[in-house]
Order: structure tokens, then sequence, then C-alpha cells
């Protein structure tokens, strides 16, 4: 009894022992939870982390297994002959009677054209071509013609010059395909002309151009002559001596004559464009030999104007132009000495100057530039973008080239050096005799990091050197005037730059330089002038009035200080092709001339007389009004003689003696009066 009483006591003593401990464990076990939970978010945390660097890792892998297989796949399409991607039955379904499985070939085909750039020149094309080219020839449906013409034009692209054995073949029906006047044809037989042009090159296709050119369909002739608009568009000015594209430039000419009046246009946009890029001496000796009236030359210069405009456009939106900021100049700059002294002091700081600019520049390579020359009209015409050598010149070198763009041609009519200011380079020197001269007779006369800023790739960089030029000249006045001929040149150099600031800049140092010597009583050589006095009559042809008042300002200061019948059969010269406002820019110069030449300068007179007296055609009343009133002022300054070399007719007679009678009849104050409206009109 009390072994089960003993053991009944145990038990109930375990039992209230494991009720306490049942009650104490919650706490326990919670921690153990939260321990646990806390290890498996780390375990998740890790397994995750090593998850991303295993997928960053397998992306690597497959980008560049990508990439490779990508060059694996262009390595083996260097040569690829496409009939081995085409199906089985391509041939007959190409063939075939039915429109729907031509289409369906022919889209086969253009897909696989499309993604193979480069083909095998060795497989046999032959049948292929002849087959595209009775599709475009003899099909009836749009759509054939304009997919086969698609192909054709991607078989050329892939073929390059192989196609040259078939090239006069494709030319001659997409040419003659140019007939159909939807739109969508054209358009497909155009860009493989196009094609065929750029991959043969003019000289293959002349003859088939020609036949075009002499088509009795209008729209041949006039698909045509706009597919050479664009194609002369490309060329440099030297390519346009080559007889072919002479030949070409007469056929154009003949379809100037057209009846068709959208023919006749594109044959004269053609012929402009070819003016702008070759020069005036491309299509001088083709109006001689043509029947061309005033009217139609007068819209192919406007053509011409019209390309040049577009170029500058286009290079305005290409180029970010940096905001002007106005240049200041360090009252403690080092002065630039103009002429070199031997003595220690001025050696050293050729030194000094020489080793900065060796850290500005620090890899010496030679790098080929472009070097654009003006024309001058009519015997001179310089090589646009002529692409010449940089040479090293006192250890500075250039190691970018900044890539030229064509710009506005000037018909300087005269010898005088042009150059483009649009191609730019650290040190610039040139094959060019006249640019290498300037070149070295900078480096002659002024420091190494003057030269570097004036000869900089960087317009900034110009103005500031400019600015410096302008203090040296202020400082060493002998040196000034003996450089006056380099110092204009270099101005000419930048006049046409893409820089409004630089622009500025050249036109205040010109300027600068004319006044420099009205103050010191210095007589201006017209050696020294004569190579921008050109280009600075051109600047009369800007729309900006601010611009033309400075030239005018400019042309006022010349004439006190120069031989002004010189400049005075420049303007003449330019008068000839002048229009709208830069004619009676040109009148207006002449008319303050008139007191420097009337006397005794006779021919130059008698020239400037029968120009004026043309301009009383013009369709313009204000010029015609203005030619009339500067006629009127030679028979009143002068002279009997003058007067009797002129012949006019009977017409231009009754006009300028009714006008003299009205200007004699006027007062004094009247006559000064209008003078001086006249002179408000230009100021």
């Amino acid at each position: 009894m009390k072994t089960v009483l003993s053991k009944m006591v145990s038990a109930k003593t375990i039992s209230r022992k494991t009720v306490s401990i049942t009650v104490k464990m919650p706490h326990t076990i919670t921690n153990y939870d939260k321990c646990r939970r806390k290890l498996c978010l780390f375990k998740r945390a890790v397994f995750f982390a090593f998850i991303l660097v295993y997928l960053k890792i397998f992306a690597m892998i497959v980008t560049k297994v990508h990439k490779e297989s990508k060059q694996k796949v262009e390595s083996a399409s260097t040569a690829t002959n496409i009939f081995n991607k085409l199906p089985p039955d391509f041939m007959d379904l190409i063939q075939s009677s039915d429109r729907n499985e031509r289409q369906k070939a022919l889209e086969i085909l253009l897909q696989q054209l499309q993604i193979t750039p480069i083909l095998d020149g060795n497989a046999q094309y032959g049948s292929l071509i002849s087959i595209l080219d009775g599709q475009m020839c003899k099909g009836c449906n749009n759509s054939i013609v304009v997919l086969a013409a698609n192909c054709m034009k991607y078989l050329v692209r892939g073929l390059k010059k192989r196609i040259v054995r078939y090239s006069s073949q494709i030319a001659e029906s997409a040419l003659l395909k140019l007939k159909v006047k939807k739109s969508v044809v054209s358009s497909a037989m155009v860009e493989l002309v196009e094609t065929l042009l750029e991959i043969c090159g003019f000289e293959i296709l002349a003859t088939n151009i020609y036949n075009a050119l002499s088509s009795k369909y209008p729209p041949v002739q006039l698909h045509t002559a706009l597919i050479l608009s664009r194609f002369f568009a490309h060329l440099e000015p030297f390519m346009f001596s080559n007889q072919q594209i002479k030949e070409a430039l007469q056929y154009l000419f003949s379809i100037a004559n057209s009846r068709d009046s959208d023919t006749r246009d594109a044959g004269m946009k053609a012929l402009g464009i070819a003016l702008a890029v070759g020069g005036e001496q491309t299509l001088e000796v083709s109006v001689g030999n043509n029947n061309i009236d005033k009217m139609k030359l007068l819209r192919i210069r406007e053509h011409a104007n019209a390309f040049l405009a577009s170029i500058n456009e286009e290079n305005k939106e290409s180029v970010q132009v940096e905001e002007e900021k106005p240049v200041q100049v360090d009252v403690e700059q080092k002065e630039v000495q103009i002429i070199k002294s031997t003595s220690n002091e001025l050696e050293n700081k050729e030194i000094q100057n020489a080793e900065s600019n060796e850290k500005a520049f620090s890899k010496e390579l030679k790098e080929k530039v472009t070097i654009e020359t003006r024309n001058s009209f009519p015997k001179q015409i310089a090589e646009e973008q002529q692409q010449v050598e940089t040479t090293a010149s006192r250890d500075v070198v250039s190691s970018n080239v900044i890539p030229v763009t064509k710009t506005s041609i000037q018909n300087t009519f005269s010898s005088s050096m042009s150059i483009s200011s649009e191609t730019e380079s650290d040190a610039l020197i040139t094959e060019s005799d006249v640019i290498k001269q300037l070149a070295e007779e900078f480096m002659r006369i002024v420091s190494v990091s003057l030269y570097s800023r004036l000869f900089h790739k960087d317009l900034a960089e110009r103005v500031k050197g400019l600015v410096a030029l302008y203090e040296s000249c202020v400082k060493n006045e002998a040196a000034a005037f003996n450089s006056s001929d380099i110092f204009f040149k270099y101005c000419v150099w930048n006049m046409y730059s893409n820089s409004e600031n630089l622009f500025s800049q050249v036109l205040q140092f010109i300027q600068f330089l004319v006044q420099f010597h009205i103050d010191r009583n210095q007589k201006l050589q017209f050696e020294d002038i004569c190579s921008a006095i050109p280009h600075i009559l051109s600047l009369f042809g800007r729309e900006d009035e601010e611009i033309r008042k400075n030239v005018r300002k400019i042309m006022r200061q010349i004439y006190s200080i120069s031989s002004p019948f010189h400049i005075f059969l420049e303007i003449v010269n330019k008068l000839k092709y002048a229009t709208g406002i830069e004619k009676a820019e040109y009148i207006y110069q002449i008319r303050i001339l008139i007191p420097a030449w009337a006397y005794g300068k006779s021919d130059a007179a008698v020239q400037a007389f029968y120009m004026l007296a043309e301009c009383l055609n013009d369709s313009d009343e204000r010029i015609r009004d203005f030619a009339l009133r500067t006629i009127v002022d030679i028979y009143l300054e002068k002279s009997d003689s003058l007067c009797s070399l002129i012949t006019l007719t009977e017409t231009q007679k009754q006009l300028v003696d009714c006008a003299i009678r009205h200007y004699k009849s006027l007062s004094t104050w009247e006559h000064i009066a209008m003078l001086c409206e006249e002179e408000k009109a230009f100021q």
C-alpha cells in the first residue's frame, strides 16, 4: 500500500514538475524560433545574391557568345552565294505565269538580298539579272516592277564593281521606265540609277545618260536631270573638267530650252548646282555655245544660290556654335612681338612660349586637311576641298582634323587669294604656294604662341589671337605697316567662318587696319589690300543691313587712302552679275567714285556707264531710278569728252535727257535734300 501511495506521490510530483516545465517552455521556444527565422532569411538572401551573380555572369556569357556569333555571321557573309539561300524552285517561281508566284519569289529574293550585303562574284548572275530586267521593262503590275527594281538595287550593291558588265543594260531599262508617271515606279527607278552611278561611276553610264537626256519623253528628261543635279552636288570641282561631264552639261542646256516647264526647270537646277560646285568656268564655254537668254541664266544662278544656301543651313545645324562671350584682354598680358628681336630677353620669351605650346599639342602627327579656295571669274577657278598634308612647324602639329563642308562660292574677278575659313587645323600649312607663304610669313613675324592661336582649330582661340594681334600692331606701328598685306590675307581666310563672333572680329580688324593708316597719314598700297577687296565687296550681298553698313564705312575709308581706280574696276565687274540689293549697293559705290574716275579714265568710265545703262531695264524700279540718277550725275559732273564716247539707244537718250532737265531745274537746296534722302537710304 505504501509502495502504491509513494508511486502516486512521485507521479504527482513529476506531473507537477512537468506542468511547471510546460509553463516555462514557451519563452525559450520563441527565442529559438526568432533565431531560426533570422537564419533562414540570411540563407535566402545569400542564395538570391548568388543567383543574381550567376545571372549576371550568364548574361555576360550570352552577350559575348551573341557578339561572336554575329561577327562569325558577318565574316561568313563577306562572299555569299545568294542562290544557296533561295528555295530550290525559285527560278521556276520567278518565271511563272502566275503573278502571285512571281511576286512571292521576288519578295523572297529581296528579303535575302537585304540581309546579305556582299555577294559572291564568282556565281552566275546573268540569268537572274536578265529575268529582273525583263520584270522591270515588261511588267505591267506596279508592285512587280517596284519589287524587281528593289531587288536589282540590292544586287548592284552586293556585287559592287562586278556589276559593271551588266550596268549599261540595267541603266537603259531603268531610265526608259522613268516615262511611267506613277511616282512609286519612278522613285524605285531613280534609286536604282543613283545606285548604279555611285557604284560604277559616270563614265560607264555616260551613253545611257545622254540617251535619256535626249529622250522624246519629258518625264525621262525630267528625272534624269534631277538625278544629275543630286550627282553633281557630291562632285569635286576638278571633276567638271571631265569631257563626258562637259557633254552632259551640253545636253542639260538643251533641256533648259524644253517646252515642258518642269523639265526646263530641272535642267536649269542641275546646271545651277554644277555652277555652284564647279565654279563659273564650268559653264562659261557652254553658255557661249548655246543660245541661253539672260532670264534663264538668272534662273540658273538662283538655283546655284539656293543650293549654297541649303549647304550653309546644313552646316549651321551640324556645327554646335558656342555662346558668344566678350573677349576680355588681360591688362598684364605679355606683349606679342611682331618683329623678332635678337635680344636675349625676347629669345627667352620665345622659348617659354614654345614650351607652353608643346604642352598644348602633345602628339606629333601628320594629318590631311582640306583647303577650300574661292574661284575667280572668268579665268581663275580654284579647286575646292583640295586635300593637302600638314607639315611640322616648330614642333607644333595638329592632332585633329576638322571636316570640310562646302560654302558660298564667291566670284572674285581677279587673281587675288581667297581661302576658306571652314578648314581649320591647329597649325595650318599647305602645299598651296599662297597659303604656305602666308603661314611662313606669320611664323616669321609673330611668336609661336600667337601663331598657334591665329591658326588654331578653335574659332574662339582665333578671336583671341586677333585681339592680341591688334594690341601688337598698336605697340609696334612700323611692323604693322610692313605686314598689312599679310594681315589682310589672314582676314580673308577667316571671313567666311561659321562663327559670327569671328566674322565680326575680322570686320573690326579690317576697319582697324584701314583706320590705322588714316590716323598715321600712311598711304595704303593697293597691292596690300587687293586680296581683300573682292571679298569685302561680296559682303554687300548679305541680308544683314548692319554688315552692309559696316562694309560701306570700310570702303569709304579705303577710298581715302588707296587707289580708287583699281577698286572701281572691281566694282564694275561685280555689278555685271549682281542682283537685288547687292546691285543697288554697287551702283551706290560707283556714284561715290564718280569724281575719282570721271576725269581721264575714259575706258573704265565707259564700261561703267554701259553697265548703268543696262540697269535702266532692270525689273526693280528702285534700281532703275537709282541707275538713272547716277547716269545724270555723270553728265552733270563732266564731261563732253566722256559723253562723246557713250552711245545710248534712242529711248535711253530720251530718258536721260528728261532726267537731266529735271535735275537742272532743281534748286541747290532741293538737290541737297534729294542727296540727303538717298544717303539715308544707305545708312
